[in-house]
């Protein structure tokens, strides 16, 4: 089941953890990867089964996210800041990818092949 919120994935974490349920419904660790380790940590079999991070709060023990939650002592704005570089991270590389697309269309770069990079790099078969 699908939390309506933030807030409701949260109740189910121990306070110092409750930051990570707005990552979990921030639907970009579909296509970044930056937190797959945090995922992990939390419950490695729910995670490499499902590779949801919804789902593995959901269905990580409580015993086990009051441990974590105590092991790393982390606050809310260690998640908030981490969150917050890896969102700078990912603009910078959008900026970028945008950039260098119009240029493209703009006909002031061009594309390489696959093909062309291997053999270069001498990787072709």
């Amino acid at each position: 089941m699908i939390p309506d919120s933030a807030s409701d994935l949260a109740a189910r974490l121990p306070a110092p953890l409750a930051p990570i349920a707005r990552l979990a419904l921030n639907l970009r660790w579909v296509w970044s990867h930056a937190m797959d380790r945090v995922w992990e940590a939390l419950n490695a079999e729910i995670w490499h089964q499902t590779r949801n991070p919804i789902l593995v709060i959901q269905n990580t023990p409580q015993g086990r996210l009051e441990e974590l939650a105590r092991k790393t002592g982390r606050t809310k704005t260690y998640y908030a800041r981490e969150a917050i570089l890896e969102y700078l991270d990912d603009l910078e590389d959008i900026h970028l990818a945008e950039r260098r697309y119009a240029a493209y269309l703009a006909g002031k770069t061009r594309t390489t092949s696959l093909e062309d990079v291997e053999r270069a790099l001498g990787l072709e078969d």
